[in-house]
């Protein structure tokens, strides 16, 4: 009888701990969306990006280029800024092979075309 008592309490616990365990192959889905475009601004060819947010609030905190190689402080001059969903947030980009987003629902690195 006290070894079906230990059997019991060692299989639960061993699904109590698997429970909480998020299969490393799975993306978190990212609340925002960044889209990036180019664009000629004073003759010269550019990038614009805009982030857009897809669920009903967010903060946008902070905007990181190329692992802050690059000076992204336009980009970050208005931050923090709240999206609502399906508003956006535009800033240039010069080019670029990754933008990390700080949010307050987490970050987010969206990798350059």
């Amino acid at each position: 009888m006290r070894l079906a008592k230990k059997s019991v309490f060692l299989v639960v616990l061993v699904l109590l701990m698997f429970s909480n365990v998020k299969d490393s192959n799975s993306v978190e889905t990212s609340p925002v969306v960044l889209k990036v475009e180019n664009t000629v601004v004073g003759g010269y060819l550019g990038k614009v990006a805009t982030l857009t947010s897809m669920i009903d609030s967010i903060v946008i905190t902070k905007i990181t280029v190329n692992r802050g190689n690059v000076d992204a402080s336009i980009a970050n001059e208005n931050l923090p800024k709240i999206l609502k969903f399906g508003e956006g947030y535009v800033f240039g980009v010069p080019n670029f092979l990754e933008v990390k987003v700080d949010t307050d629902k987490g970050a987010w690195v969206f990798k350059g075309q």
